[in-house]
């Protein structure tokens, strides 16, 4: 490909954990301290959805896909509503939806609600959540999925 055809790609970060620090479990913050520990020190300027736009758009990002967990046994809470309350407002966020079907009987209803309420995506966490995507509870949350052609 030659490189002004390249200069002209969008740019997608397809994959972003925010929350507070409280929404997290410690061996997080620690892994994070070690693994990322330039952007962890800007950690307080990265929660603000201003701050963190205008630093995924120097860095030529134009879209982010902004992703809650329920994890409660392994990683942490960042709840559905934390996500679309943080994503309001600014067009560069994508926000996605997760349903945790140890926690939530009824996946379904809960992932039409976050779609009502903006959601672009759906995020599953099977290995962390100890479930498998193939579980039939799962099936009608896929067909809302499939109906509103969201990934």
């Amino acid at each position: 490909m030659e490189m002004n055809k390249i200069d002209d790609l969008k740019t997608i970060d397809f994959h972003v954990h925010i929350g507070l620090k409280e929404h997290w479990y410690e061996w997080i913050h620690d892994y994070q301290k070690k693994a990322h520990s330039e952007y962890y020190e800007r950690y307080e300027e990265m929660i603000d959805p201003e701050m963190f736009a205008a630093y995924l758009k120097s860095h030529q990002i134009e879209r982010a896909v902004i992703l809650p967990e329920i994890s409660p046994l392994t990683t942490g809470i960042v709840s559905n509503e934390y996500v679309m309350d943080f994503c309001q407002g600014n067009d560069i966020f994508l926000p996605f939806c997760t349903v945790n079907p140890s926690l939530v009987s009824q996946p379904a209803p809960e992932i039409r609600k976050y779609i009502k309420m903006g959601a672009k995506g759906v995020k599953l966490y099977p290995s962390y959540n100890h479930f498998y995507p193939n579980e039939s509870c799962l099936y009608p949350l896929y067909e809302i999925a499939q109906e509103h052609r969201l990934p």
